[in-house]
């Protein structure tokens, strides 16, 4: 294993101090704070779908990589799966309708609702609850202004 998959794998431990890095109170104020930059960020022309792109690619990229380090190879294949979701919500954002960033961001959320460890459904174990309460609150809301602002 390499140095980086093994550090990767080393936070996907439950005793990994990355796994309660945050507080739910923290991961809560952190998502507001995040949809409100999203949607000032969205409101600004010329480089709001340019900033909506990148951050739709970089949500979509985190969790194949987590894959990388404590995934087996049908969660790191779900994963990588999932990333085509984020790739063709930018996809369609530049060709089509900027508001296809919008349906990129709720799902990300709805990804991530999946992923919660009390009730588990599909893809990677594991993944730190701070984030996935972090994106819960900032996904819905950034998609929302994505939606009215792009």
């Amino acid at each position: 294993m390499s140095p980086v998959a093994n550090a990767l794998a080393t936070l996907g431990r439950p005793e990994s101090k990355f796994q309660t890095l945050i507080s739910a109170r923290t991961a809560a104020l952190l998502g507001v704070a995040g949809a409100i930059l999203t949607v000032v960020v969205a409101k600004q022309p010329g480089i709001g779908l340019v900033l909506g792109c990148v951050s739709v690619a970089i949500l979509y990229s985190v969790y194949p990589v987590f894959s990388l380090g404590w995934g087996t190879a049908r969660e790191r294949l779900i994963e990588w799966a999932f990333l085509l979701v984020g790739i063709a919500s930018i996809v369609l954002a530049v060709t089509v309708d900027a508001r296809w960033l919008a349906l990129g961001w709720a799902a990300h959320g709805t990804w991530d609702a999946l992923h919660h460890r009390d009730h588990h459904v599909i893809g990677l174990r594991g993944i730190p609850l701070w984030y996935i309460q972090t994106c819960l609150v900032w996904d819905v809301p950034a998609a929302i202004g994505l939606l009215v602002f792009l």
